[in-house]
């Protein structure tokens, strides 16, 4: 068994959750030398948990291959994703159409409604779409281009198709939370792609497992008054955090309940 301390722990989670970090980026996120950090990374890499390459520290799948961000995540939290999505496939009623999203907690949800019927599904996700693809579900997945990483369809061509359409609700995931202020992306052009789903939506669902509030990006695309309901398995313990909602009322469902 490896024992880690609480950072060494933290850099060996954030890395798995983005797949890939720089060096540097790492260093700047904690209170110690960089030797220091140095020291904590080659300790990851000979116990097998991290790769380094130059500059870069990549996570590793169990096959002792290099992961893609979507793999990275998916490895993450499961049960907590699969809590949270059997309670969003609650909100979700026939003869809707719904947007799922491409995140690791939507693939789950997709997972779940494999027995439905009368429903449409909108999606830039190709996981999503391959976990419907034996339902009766109608899938339509977006058009543009193909990002092997988040194994999603991104860009502008995506984007002007959802510009151009209606759907009752939008299951969106997320990177990270930013403070008390909004959901992030790891890139900008996920963070433009969900922009647009949220804006073709009727009413808007976060689904968001607990790990995420302490993972924060640059790359900000939704400030939580554009969240209708948050779906979770826990808040973190942060007052300030509660009364932001309590003002928006936004709607929380926790996934345990």
């Amino acid at each position: 068994m490896i024992n880690l301390n609480s950072r060494q722990s933290e850099i060996y989670h954030m890395v798995k959750e983005r797949s890939v970090m720089k060096v540097r980026d790492i260093i700047s996120l904690f209170d110690v030398s960089a030797a220091t950090i140095r020291k904590d990374l080659t300790l990851l890499e000979e116990s097998g948990l991290l790769r380094r390459t130059h500059g870069e520290v990549h996570a590793i799948a169990p096959n002792g291959l290099q992961m893609t961000p979507f793999e990275a995540r998916s490895f993450l939290c499961i049960e907590a994703k699969r809590k949270i999505a059997q309670a969003a496939v609650q909100q979700i009623n026939d003869g809707e159409s719904i947007i799922l999203d491409s995140g690791s907690t939507t693939a789950e949800i997709a997972k779940l409604l494999v027995d439905r019927k009368n429903l449409t599904v909108i999606t830039n996700s190709l996981p999503v779409a391959l976990a419907l693809s034996s339902s009766a579900v109608t899938v339509i997945i977006v058009g543009g281009m193909f990002l092997g990483q988040n194994i999603s369809i991104q860009g502008p061509d995506a984007e002007a198709f959802l510009q151009q359409i209606e759907a009752d609700k939008a299951f969106i995931s997320a990177t990270g939370v930013r403070n008390n202020i909004g959901l992030t992306a790891s890139n900008p052009l996920e963070a433009s792609i969900k922009k647009c789903m949220i804006h073709a939506a009727h009413k808007v669902y976060a689904v968001l497992d607990s790990s995420k509030f302490s993972i924060g990006s640059i790359n900000l695309f939704a400030d939580f008054s554009e969240i209708d309901t948050l779906i979770t398995e826990a808040l973190p313990d942060d007052p300030s955090l509660t009364q932001r909602f309590d003002a928006l009322g936004t709607q929380i469902i926790f996934a345990d309940s």
